[in-house]
């Protein structure tokens, strides 16, 4: 990701107007994309004059989602939030706080800092109430079970979901309604609801399509093809799947080749096709090791060992383990980290290292159960857990 040197000020133009060439005339991503040195220095120098940094503000929230989101640059484009924190706390400007405390949270949450998320989501929320703003309250609502859906452990809050549900239908601005619903599907499906959600995907679908949305087509279709896959409906999964593929191909998300990559790579691994598992996972681990995506890396990473392990591959899949082992851990992820942990347990005991098989069962245990109830998912993985114990105790591995 290349750095960011800002230019003189003079040849930038002023941050109001872009922000109303903008606002009368929308961009695609192509031209947003060639103008982005400009923006960047526009709101830079916009942030850092009185009389324009309203409208740097404005602005930085207007293209903030696309270039640090949906382009992967977030590193590139986020000391400007900080700088425009700092200056709205100054101003006392609440309501400006509230949308770029968001904002950072979704950076923070994408850099794999869950405590910085959530803290920002919070102090959101916080700022939210106390301004009675349902909108903004609704969006920091969003990022929060976010963060929660990211990074599954034992101090997952129900009653977030259940916020940003009832809130959901209190609004009026049917873009973020529809953001709202795409989250609670992922949201109730992370926890292991694949019921519940599929009947807030279903709407968030049906708005994207009449919106012409392409990015929350894809968003929500993506989600849709995994609950359905957990469902085990995997026909009509691979049918979501390519309903999502072919919506992100109208679009500039950066996220979308790793994202299919993992999911054929699932669909794969399910149907005992392991080499071509392997495949897809090493293409969507590669795509988001240049992401910058912690979160992404470790997930294609663990998949990946799961396959190894299939083809036998010990050597290799212990080295991906034990490198997605270090990466849970730091994103607080209890419920990957039980998983990795099952997954290290199943591996050596196959590879007839029963002491350290023993050792990796029992931490997956003790992970699983801080999980609280609520992750019903958590129910499948302690019969996982279970049954690799017996497997390890009595030598009796189902292998291929």
């Amino acid at each position: 990701m290349s750095a960011y040197t800002p230019s003189d000020c003079s040849q930038a133009g002023p941050a109001p107007d872009w922000l109303a060439s903008l606002k009368s005339t929308p961009r695609d991503s192509s031209w947003l994309t060639q103008h982005e040195g400009n923006l960047l220095d526009s709101i830079q120098c916009g942030l850092n004059t009185p009389h324009l940094f309203h409208a740097a503000v404005e602005l930085l929230l207007l293209v903030f989602p696309f270039f640090a989101l949906v382009r992967g640059r977030a590193r590139l484009w986020w000391p400007l939030l900080l700088d425009a924190l700092t200056g709205a706390q100054e101003l006392r400007d609440l309501p400006m706080q509230i949308q770029i405390l968001t904002r950072l949270g979704d950076s923070y949450n994408h850099f794999g800092q869950q405590a910085a998320a959530q803290n920002a989501f919070t102090l959101a929320i916080q700022h939210a109430h106390q301004k009675r703003t349902d909108d903004m309250l609704l969006a920091a609502y969003i990022g929060l079970a976010r963060v929660q859906t990211f990074y599954l452990n034992q101090q997952f809050d129900e009653e977030v979901l259940h916020q940003l549900a009832t809130l959901s239908r209190t609004v009026n601005d049917r873009v973020l309604q529809a953001t709202a619903y795409q989250m609670l599907a992922a949201g109730l499906n992370s926890i292991g609801d694949g019921a519940s959600a599929l009947g807030y995907a279903q709407t968030a679908l049906a708005y994207w399509r009449r919106q012409r949305d392409f990015l929350g087509q894809g968003q929500t279709a993506f989600v849709m093809a995994v609950i359905h896959r957990k469902l085990s409906r995997f026909t009509i999964a691979e049918r979501c799947l390519q309903l999502a593929q072919e919506a992100f191909a109208r679009t500039s998300y950066m996220r979308q080749y790793g994202l299919s990559a993992y999911e054929e790579g699932v669909h794969c691994l399910n149907q005992g096709a392991a080499e071509a598992a392997q495949q897809w996972f090493e293409m969507s681990l590669n795509e988001f090791l240049g992401l910058d995506s912690p979160y992404d890396t470790a997930m294609a990473r663990h998949a990946l060992a799961l396959a190894q392990t299939a083809l036998k591959q010990y050597d290799a899949a212990r080295d991906n383990l034990t490198q997605v082992i270090v990466q849970w851990e730091h994103l607080h992820n209890q419920f990957e980290l039980a998983s990795a942990y099952q997954a290290l347990a199943y591996l050596e005991g196959v590879a007839g290292n029963r002491a350290a098989a023993l050792n990796w069962i029992e931490r997956a245990d003790a992970e699983c159960r801080t999980l609280p109830a609520v992750i019903q998912k958590r129910e499948r993985l302690q019969h996982d857990i279970d049954e690799t114990r017996r497997e390890i105790l009595e030598n009796d591995f189902h292998t291929a």
